[in-house]
C-alpha cells in the first residue's frame, strides 16, 4: 500500500455524504484499491484536473487523485452532475 494524503477539499466533498453508508463503503473500497494500484486507470482529461487520475466509486461518483513520488493524495469527490 502507498502512503496517502486527503486535501482539506476531499475531506470537506467527504463530510457531506457521510450519511450515506453505502456510498462511504464504496468510497473505501475504491481508495483501498487505489492505495494498492494508484496507476489502475488513466489520467483525468477534463480541464479542471487535466494530469490526475480518476475513477467511478459508483454509478454515479468520481474519486480524484494524484501522485506525487510515491504519495497517493485524495483531492476531490462528487457526483458526476456536479462537475
Amino acid at each position: 500500500m502507498h502512503p496517502h494524503r486527503r486535501s482539506e477539499h476531499f475531506d470537506r466533498a467527504v463530510k457531506k455524504l457521510r450519511k450515506d453508508g453505502r456510498l462511504m463503503d464504496a468510497l473505501r473500497k475504491k481508495m483501498d484499491r487505489v492505495l494498492g494500484d494508484p496507476e489502475h486507470t488513466g489520467d483525468y482529461k477534463t480541464a479542471r484536473y487535466a494530469g490526475l487520475h480518476a475513477a467511478h466509486v459508483t454509478k454515479n461518483y468520481v474519486l480524484v487523485w494524484e501522485l506525487e513520488g510515491d504519495v497517493v493524495i485524495f483531492r476531490d469527490f462528487f457526483h458526476h452532475d456536479e462537475y
